[in-house]
C-alpha cells in the first residue's frame, strides 16, 4: 500500500465515524440556533426556521441540549443593544414548551432562576422592556402552572395531527380525475362484484377469465371521425 492511500482512507474513515457524524450534527443545529435568535435574522423565515428545529428537537435528546445551551447564553448576552437576544431566546423557548419534547420541560425548569430574572428586565425602549418582560412572565407561570401547561400541549399536539391529516388528502382536481375515471362505463366495476368471483379469475390453474364483455365496448356507441377539411367547411358556413 501507498502511504497516500493508507492516508485517504484512514481520512474517510474517520470523517464517516458515528462520533463524527454526531458533532457535525450538534454544530450545524447550533448554528442554526444561533441564527435564529441574532439580531440580523431573517424575519421572513424565521418562523419555520424555528418550526424545523423545534422538530428536529423532537428526534433526539442531543439536539435538545444543545438548543437549550444557547437560550440560556442569549439569555445572558441581552443586555443594552442586545435586548433582540433575549426576546427571541425566550420565544424559541416558547416554541419548545409548546411543540418540543417533554423534555423541554425538565430543561426549562433547570433554568427557571434565569427566567425569573427577565421578568424584571429593563431596557431604555419601554416597549422592548414591556415585551421581554411580559413573555418571561407567561413562561415562568405555564412552568409553575403544570395542568396549565400540559393542556396547551395537548392542543398544540392535536393541532399538529389534524394538519398532517389534511396533507394527505387529495386536491381537488385529481378527485375530479378519480371521478372520470373510476365512474366511465368504459372502466370495469369491479366493485360491484363479489370477492369469490375475482379470485376464480385470477387464481392460478382455476382455468381462463370468463368470456365477457368486462370493459362494456361492445355496448359503447362509435363517435364519427371528423376531418380537419370538413371542420374547416363547417366552420366557413
Amino acid at each position: 500500500f501507498k502511504p497516500m492511500e493508507v492516508k485517504r482512507s484512514v481520512r474517510s474513515i474517520g470523517q464517516k465515524s458515528p462520533a463524527n457524524i454526531l458533532i457535525e450534527t450538534v454544530s450545524g443545529v447550533r448554528k442554526r440556533a444561533m441564527a435564529i435568535t441574532s439580531n440580523n435574522r431573517d424575519d421572513a423565515a424565521a418562523a419555520q426556521n424555528l418550526r424545523h428545529l423545534v422538530e428536529d428537537c423532537r428526534e433526539g435528546s442531543i439536539i435538545l441540549v444543545e438548543v437549550m445551551n444557547v437560550i440560556w447564553e442569549r439569555i445572558r448576552d441581552s443586555r443594552g443593544m442586545q435586548w433582540k437576544h433575549g426576546l427571541f431566546a425566550l420565544q424559541m423557548l416558547q416554541e419548545l414548551l409548546f411543540h418540543g419534547p417533554f423534555a423541554a420541560v425538565t430543561e426549562a425548569t433547570d433554568g427557571l432562576d434565569k427566567i425569573r430574572r427577565m421578568k424584571y428586565y429593563e431596557n431604555m425602549r419601554n416597549a422592548v422592556g414591556y415585551e421581554i418582560r411580559r413573555t418571561a412572565i407567561y413562561i415562568y407561570g405555564i412552568l409553575v402552572n403544570r395542568k396549565k401547561l400540559f393542556s396547551v400541549r395537548r392542543v398544540c399536539a392535536l393541532s399538529r395531527k389534524m394538519m398532517k391529516k389534511k396533507k394527505q388528502y387529495f386536491p381537488r382536481r385529481d378527485t375530479r380525475l378519480h371521478n372520470v375515471v373510476y365512474k366511465s362505463k368504459y372502466f370495469p366495476r369491479f366493485h360491484d362484484v363479489r370477492f369469490k368471483q375475482i379470485h376464480a379469475w385470477v387464481k392460478p390453474g382455476a382455468g381462463l377469465a370468463p368470456s365477457g364483455d368486462l370493459l362494456g365496448v361492445e355496448n359503447a356507441v362509435p363517435t364519427p371521425i371528423v376531418s380537419t377539411q370538413q371542420q374547416s367547411f363547417g366552420s366557413d358556413q
